[in-house]
């Protein structure tokens, strides 16, 4: 599904993987991830063995981001920010991992827990200060990722920098991801 992503995306904008890192061992990603007490899902594995997040954060994010509501970052950067979300900030409780930085979407890691493998968002510079649901699981985020790029809600400029329209990306998510409160928010900030 992640090349099926990238695919999609590289018909848009052929270059903006330039900017990302090449995927890691899910070894690795495994250990460090439990290191946190952690359980990581199987889609988690598979994203960070597809790419390890952004080479640099210079680059601007409309230019570099292929995903709407923050920046994918390292796998290192991810646990640095986990820890500033969990440790330093006290935002969410342990069993949230952030996939996405800047306005954070955090994936449910407690296997013991009913939303295991959930996705949350949770932006201070949005006001959403307690975790709301934003995806049923991480596929179901690339998979809305894919109809948004592949239907035109998502596209980049002749400048290179990220276009969305926003009313038909809520329009897709909901309907792919029926379960999740964000996308039933009658004033969706964005």
């Amino acid at each position: 599904m992640f090349k099926q992503l990238e695919q999609v995306i590289q018909l848009k904008k052929a270059n903006i993987f330039d900017y990302y890192n090449a995927g890691i061992e899910k070894v690795r990603i495994e250990n460090n991830v439990q290191r946190l007490g952690l359980t990581p899902t199987e889609s988690l594995a598979s994203l960070y063995q597809w790419h390890d997040g952004l080479k640099d954060w210079t680059v601007p994010s409309v230019s570099s981001s292929i995903f709407p509501f923050g920046i994918f970052v390292s796998l290192d950067t991810a646990i640095k920010a986990y820890k500033e979300i969990i440790e330093e900030l006290e935002l969410v409780g342990p069993e949230y991992f952030p996939i996405l930085v800047e306005d954070y979407i955090i994936i449910n890691l407690n296997k013991k827990m009913e939303d295991y493998g959930s996705l949350y968002i949770l932006s201070p510079g949005m006001a959403i200060m307690e975790p709301i649901k934003i995806y049923s699981s991480l596929y179901s985020f690339i998979k809305t990722q894919i109809a948004c790029y592949e239907n035109g809600i998502i596209s980049f400029n002749p400048e290179g920098k990220r276009v969305i329209d926003f009313n038909k990306m809520r329009q897709v998510s909901r309907q792919l991801n029926p379960d999740c409160r964000y996308w039933q928010i009658e004033s969706l900030p964005t």
